[in-house]
């Protein structure tokens, strides 16, 4: 009974995992665009990050439902969403620069 008891309080007491995920936004043309957006989906309960970019909207929660998120932002105006993509948080950010091989080992140039 005490085992039960206390896998009971940690999972109350523990942090739901987040999950981030991007929505890419067709119509999005200008900053006026991204500011209302950003009025409608940063201020959606439970958010943990909000970052709105020209054709882009990345959100971090506990539990995201795609339906409320598309719907704040078809409510910002003219807009659709074309595409969600979950977005690994344990993943590392790679270079944008197209054959960089971050994993690669390089070897220090010597100078004299």
């Amino acid at each position: 009974m005490r085992v039960l008891s206390l896998i009971m309080t940690l999972s109350l007491t523990l942090p739901a995992w987040a999950e981030t995920k991007v929505y890419q936004v067709e119509g999005m043309t200008c900053g006026s665009c991204v500011k209302a957006i950003k009025a409608q989906v940063c201020q959606l309960p439970g958010l943990e990050s909000c970052q709105v970019e020209l054709n882009k909207v990345t959100i971090t929660a506990p539990a995201v439902n795609d339906d409320v998120v598309k719907s704040a932002i078809a409510k910002a105006g003219e807009y659709s969403v074309s595409k969600v993509e979950g977005v690994d948080p344990t993943a590392t950010k790679s270079s944008s620069l197209p054959g960089v091989d971050h994993k690669k080992k390089t070897t220090p140039i010597k100078t004299h």
